[in-house]
């Protein structure tokens, strides 16, 4: 009987290491996606196995005069960015403004359950996301890509971090294309250059924020301003540029809107146990 109790559990918790999840293919629509107007992409998805967490992300994007959005269920997705020793469970959220495409944004949920990166958490997510930018008042900042910058005397060089992403002041001084801002909140690292590298873009604005959901906690506030004016890598830009934009997540209304769904899921489980006890002795 003990021998039949273990098969048959081992049955219903079988392959917990390996993490299930949906993906999916980014799919597109022309236009701008808000929380009342999510299509009802990939009611087919295949479930894969991850090894540590699954992802489910929408990407707004603005090229020219046309808008598209991007909605994609992965089992996989770049992390550089995120804060070392933190948990898996997480929100991205990301704005930007460049002389390319005028504006993009992006939100990555991050999750560590069974089939967790479905519609339905995607619209949890969505729905107590608030995330807004009025970047295009600093474009002023920005110079013309196909002009010689000639202010590179004029960039802020400053440092408080050692970091991968913080670049080395450019010598000589001449082959500084742009003057270059990453500045980070708590703790407020600042690293302020007029670099050697050749990034793609040089005139953008960049701010991003992780929210973790285990601890409810707002980490790796970073702004990136690459610009090419006068002095524009600025203490006082920065303080613009977060003055101008809003990144804020209400874990409170996140997780009220899963309450009656975890109940019922947890509910069915023990009933379920319950039952098959009950009728084995």
């Amino acid at each position: 009987m003990l021998f039949f109790i273990y098969i048959l559990f081992a049955g219903m918790f079988r392959d917990v290491s390996a993490l299930k999840c949906y993906k999916c293919d980014a799919n597109r629509v022309d236009f701008w996606i808000g929380v009342d107007n999510v299509p009802p992409f990939f009611d087919d998805c295949p479930v894969v196995e991850s090894e540590k967490q699954c992802f489910a992300s929408i990407r707004w994007l603005t090229i020219g005069d046309l808008k598209e959005s991007l909605v994609e269920y992965e089992d996989d997705s770049s992390e550089e960015y995120r804060p070392t020793d933190s948990t898996l469970s997480y929100v991205f959220a990301d704005v930007e403004r460049n002389t390319e495409s005028a504006s993009s944004r992006i939100l990555l949920y991050s999750c560590t359950t069974d089939l967790c990166n479905d519609r339905t958490n995607l619209l949890r997510v969505f729905q107590a996301l608030n995330v807004e930018q009025k970047f295009a008042q600093l474009d002023v900042l920005f110079g013309l890509d196909n002009v010689s910058f000639t202010e590179q005397n004029s960039c802020l060089d400053f440092s408080n971090v050692s970091r991968s992403d913080c670049p080395s002041t450019a010598i000589p001084l001449s082959t500084c294309s742009n003057c270059f801002l990453l500045a980070t909140e708590t703790p407020q690292q600042l690293c302020a250059r007029c670099p050697v590298d050749s990034f793609k873009y040089k005139n953008m604005i960049n701010r991003q924020v992780f929210f973790f959901l285990e601890n409810r906690t707002r980490l790796a506030d970073t702004t990136t301003l690459r610009c090419t004016t006068k002095s524009c890598n600025s203490m006082e830009n920065w303080n613009r540029i977060r003055e101008l934009s809003t990144l804020e997540f209400d874990f409170n209304r996140f997780y009220s809107s899963s309450s009656s769904t975890i109940f019922h899921s947890t509910f069915i489980l023990s009933f379920n146990v319950f039952l098959l006890l009950t009728y084995l002795f």
